[in-house]
């Protein structure tokens, strides 16, 4: 198939487009007829724009592809002729090097190696310290804290109905320290969120209409068993369900964003070490090229000497060695 055919067939394009296009028309034909006057002529209108824009796109997407294909070997033909070029001028140079810096030249693949593998190393570190940082200063103490707050909330209920009993006022005291606990912890979580979209301010809404009524049922004197007893603590349930629910949830993302990030570590540690060991082969491949390419030429240099030396002591001293 050759490339005005590829670019106009529509199968190769959109694969079963006719019979998608099909589909679309059978399934709105039944609400096309449920239409009244002024839709269907609506419709009518935006038909042969779809259609337009359908012809539009379609044409767009054939000349890119088609200017993407003509591009693309002389983009090849340019690079492989620069690379060809620069390793001419590279071999055409070297002869007029004298030995010392060919040597030197024959340690530059090493150093490039040992520069490129350290900053790939020291890339794929920072990654890594920056993810176990946000581990353990971000998700691990958000799971932690959210613990935290559900034991708050629990204790502060559990007080107040030891007041109801004991009426001293320790564990009203007991109590309020357990708010002011509550209140650390959410301003713990929110520092440490890193910009996540916690319900902070929920949940501090919520917990403050429970401090309400937990007060209320502190002072109350009507009996647990009566209408409006159960009433408050029917609301106690709701509100104290409500904040375990989203202080889960906020522990749950967490775990998610943990378990996210640790896997990112591992795709990190194996990436780095793929990745040094194509620079080693990359680096051992060079240093030998670049060794047997500067050894070549010395050894060259040398049997040039050595013959014109010995011209040279045959008597032919207008012998002039090219080396």
């Amino acid at each position: 198939m050759d490339k005005g055919t590829y670019l106009r067939n529509d199968q190769c394009l959109w694969p079963n487009a006719k019979k998608s296009i099909v589909r679309f028309f059978k399934t709105l034909t039944p609400y096309f007829s449920s239409l009244n006057t002024a839709g269907k002529l609506m419709l009518g209108f935006v038909l042969p724009v779809l259609q337009g824009s359908w012809l539009i796109l379609k044409r767009s997407i054939a000349r890119l592809f088609k200017t993407l294909v003509s591009y693309l070997p002389p983009l090849w033909l340019n690079l492989k002729r620069s690379i060809a070029w620069l390793f001419k001028t590279l071999v055409s140079y070297l002869p007029s090097l004298n030995i010392a810096r060919k040597l030197m030249l024959g340690f530059i693949p090493l150093v490039v190696l040992l520069v490129s593998i350290s900053v790939f190393a020291i890339f794929n570190l920072s990654r890594l310290n920056s993810l176990s940082d946000s581990i353990l200063k971000t998700d691990t103490v958000i799971i932690a804290e959210s613990e935290k707050i559900i034991d708050a909330i629990l204790d502060q209920e559990l007080y107040v109905r030891r007041y109801l009993i004991l009426k001293t006022k320790d564990l009203l005291e007991t109590f309020w320290e357990r708010d002011k606990q509550f209140k650390q912890l959410l301003t713990r979580v929110t520092e440490v969120s890193e910009g996540r979209d916690y319900p902070i301010d929920e949940i501090t809404s919520l917990h403050n209409e429970y401090n309400y009524i937990l007060i209320k049922l502190s002072v109350s004197r009507f009996d647990s068993s009566s209408s409006k007893g159960k009433k408050l603590e029917k609301e106690i349930k709701e509100k104290q369900e409500a904040i375990i629910t989203l202080t889960k949830g906020m522990a749950a993302e967490a775990h998610r964003d943990q378990n996210k990030k640790t896997g990112m570590t591992s795709a990190i540690g194996t990436t780095a070490f793929k990745g040094s060991v194509i620079f080693c082969v990359l680096g051992l491949f060079l240093s030998v090229a670049a060794a047997m390419l500067i050894t070549r030429n010395i050894s060259g240099a040398v049997k040039k000497l050595s013959l014109a030396t010995e011209k040279i002591s045959k008597g032919e001293f207008d012998y002039t060695p090219d080396i």
